[in-house]
């Protein structure tokens, strides 16, 4: 609501009653006016920034959700202020309050989506996709539904604000009116939403893949600004290009494409800088999510295994890639082995229970002297008996196969090696071994992550002092593991969520750019 105190009706300026909250165009570029726009732009900016120091510092929904509000608020009152500034007017109390309100419930419910599509995505390569291109497919299709439905959440919540703080009847809701107040565009208006959601979500799947073929960590953050930049840029043109097709808009306004794509770059870049800054002072990414973490869960391990554990877990990390590919792939044949292996003892036992079944059939013909049932089951039993020996061969063939690929160990002191079968994904290193040449019952298992360069890491899940795999946890059954998938998700939330909401941003066209 514009206010404009008494004096200043009367064109008496220089007696204005509140050169705070009065409106008047006197007042632009006042003292007070010029501390009310820079509150707003970089406290809104410190907002931001602080919403995402906390997201990547905390980790966890909570923070994703708190870190999220942080950020739409922060966001909202940076371009609330940066807007009037541009345009010379005054603050308007109200609209500041309500811009800043809804940002931050547009914050939230965007990080909450992008950490619930995170989390759904990395399922997804739990779940068996093998192939990496269907694993890459599946993910983006994830994420660019997950930016669907953010923007079209995002169109909602605007509604409300637009219902709320302006003239917009309620019984309007979800309407869209051109210049002359005639209903138009209101499909285009809520696909356009969807859409420019999708370009968001796409965008975060397309940076991640770009960053894995960049291994200089300013050439990655250089990276994925600039596909935010770019995806800002083609959200508002999409934007632009449907209100122009259903008349709401005259021309197409270079100007408002360019000050999007350099809002979502800055926005970008000082999350970027937020991120590098946090690990820097941790002693880096890896020492912040990995070693760090590892070193505090095997405080758990007893004394007398715990220093000779942290070694190990530091060697195992320090391996070169091509010889954890080949203790990997050792283990993958082993597992699908055994998986066979299980298989044909199962079919030898249907066999057995078969063949018992005939015997007794053809014991109950010969009691009774059916000479023709005598036969069929003879050349039954017969059947089965040389198919049973046939399954027994395989059988000794896939063992001898097992036993030609025996644990590759990659390193001949810990024997550090990949398990197997329900233990794929692990490793295991022996830890205070007696001698040399025993290796004693001690182990320590490691799960197997997988970095943003795209090389192993490797994350303490347990240990046994009794050689006794079956009673330690599964892979990503670890805390550490754990806390590590929860990291990587949430980061990629918090990219997923700048660049939607940056995207978005663009698609709630504000009532004085459509006159």
């Amino acid at each position: 609501m514009i206010w404009i105190c008494d004096e200043c009706k009367k064109d008496k300026h220089k007696k204005c009653r509140d050169r705070i909250i009065c409106d008047c165009p006197c007042n632009i570029n006042g003292t007070a006016d010029k501390i009310q726009k820079a509150a707003a732009i970089v406290g809104g900016a410190g907002l931001a920034v602080g919403g995402l120091a906390l997201t990547i510092c905390t980790g966890g929904i909570g923070a994703v959700l708190i870190g999220g509000a942080m950020l739409g608020a922060g966001v909202s009152s940076t371009f609330y202020g940066a807007e009037k500034a541009i345009k010379k007017q005054r603050i308007d109390g109200t609209m500041f309050v309500a811009d800043v309100a809804f940002g931050a419930v547009t914050g939230v419910a965007t990080g909450g989506m992008g950490a619930i599509g995170e989390t759904v995505a990395t399922n997804v390569v739990k779940q068996g996709v093998k192939e990496v291109a269907k694993v890459g497919a599946k993910k983006l299709a994830v994420r660019a539904a997950t930016g669907v439905v953010t923007g079209v959440a995002t169109k909602a919540i605007d509604e409300v604000k637009q219902c709320s703080t302006t003239d917009k009847k309620w019984s309007d809701y979800g309407k869209s009116f051109d210049k002359n107040g005639n209903k138009n565009g209101t499909a285009a208006a809520w696909v356009t939403g969807a859409l420019v959601g999708g370009l968001g979500g796409a965008s975060t799947h397309i940076s991640s893949n770009l960053t894995k073929e960049v291994s200089n960590g300013v050439a990655k953050s250089v990276t994925r600004i600039a596909v935010s930049g770019t995806t800002a840029a083609l959200s508002d043109a999409t934007v632009q290009g449907a209100t122009i097709i259903t008349g709401n808009q005259d021309h197409y306004d270079v100007g408002r494409t360019i000050k999007s794509a350099t809002a979502s770059t800055i926005m970008a870049a000082a999350q970027e800088g937020t991120k590098n800054a946090i690990y820097n002072i941790n002693g880096g990414k890896n020492n912040m999510l990995i070693h760090k973490p590892n070193k505090e869960a095997m405080e758990n391990i007893p004394e007398q295994g715990r220093q000779e554990a942290i070694k190990e877990s530091d060697k195992l990390n320090k391996l070169p890639q091509n010889v954890l590919n080949d203790g990997r792939t050792t283990a993958k044949i082993r597992t699908d082995l055994n998986d066979v292996h299980e298989t044909q003892k199962t079919i030898i036992q249907n066999y057995d229970v078969q063949i018992e079944e005939v015997r007794i059939l053809k014991q109950d013909a010969q009691k009774v002297g059916n000479i023709n049932q005598i036969k069929e089951y003879s050349s039954k039993y017969q059947q089965l008996k040389s198919d049973r020996k046939i399954a027994g061969q395989d059988l000794t063939r896939i063992e001898q196969k097992i036993g030609q690929n025996s644990p590759y160990y990659m390193d001949d002191q810990s024997h550090a090696h990949f398990l197997d079968k329900k233990k794929f994904g692990q490793v295991s290193v022996d830890i205070n071994k007696p001698n040399p040449t025993d290796r004693g019952q001690n182990r320590v298992i490691f799960d197997r992550g997988v970095d943003s360069k795209g090389q192993d890491v490797f994350l303490y899940s347990d240990h046994t002092f009794a050689h006794d795999y079956e009673n330690t946890r599964g892979f990503g059954k670890g805390d550490c593991y754990k806390n590590y998938t929860t990291h990587t998700n949430i980061i990629k939330a918090t990219n997923e969520m700048t660049n939607i909401f940056m995207c978005n941003d663009a698609s709630k066209i504000k009532e004085e750019e459509k006159t």
